[in-house]
């Protein structure tokens, strides 16, 4: 089941599912630097109050798709000055389910509906599943950033 955060109980699940999605993508290339992108500490309870303050935003879409009354999913659409960032997160446990592809497309019309620019699907690098699950809806790959650390020994 897929429906937007609300509720006493959701709350309570958003906070024990942030540590699932901080822990599985902080340990996945470029996930570090995507969460350092949301939060300079992004702990699973500094990313659990983001998720709750942007699901109170009216530029905002914030889905969960549940298990029971369990937290396994979360989509988000974000309005931005110019695009419209969207962003999926399922748990390993309850991938390839549906689950991603059903949340992308509410999130597509809300977006459609509500934005005003292009839309912008983050995927991390090597993450195959999430880029075709997007090219799948129409997006294409437009930018990949490629970092090395400074050398500061010159």
């Amino acid at each position: 089941m897929t429906s937007a955060l609300g509720g006493a109980a959701d709350l309570g699940h958003l906070s024990e599912f942030a540590g699932v999605l901080v822990a599985d993508v902080s340990t996945r290339r470029g996930g570090f630097d995507l969460l350092q992108e949301i939060s300079d500490d992004p702990t699973p309870s500094v990313v659990a109050d983001l998720l709750l303050q942007r699901s109170q935003r009216s530029d905002s879409l914030l889905l969960v798709s549940k298990d029971g009354d369990n937290i396994v999913g979360l989509g988000v659409a974000a309005q931005g000055p110019r695009v419209t960032h969207i962003g999926l997160f399922v748990r390993p446990s309850h991938r390839n389910q549906g689950r991603g592809t059903t949340m992308l497309d509410q999130l597509i019309v809300w977006a459609n509906d509500h934005g005003s620019g292009p839309l912008e699907g983050w995927s991390l690098p090597g993450d195959r599943s999430m880029k075709q699950r997007f090219e799948m809806t129409g997006f294409k790959a437009r930018l990949l950033i490629m970092q090395r650390p400074a050398d500061h020994s010159h």
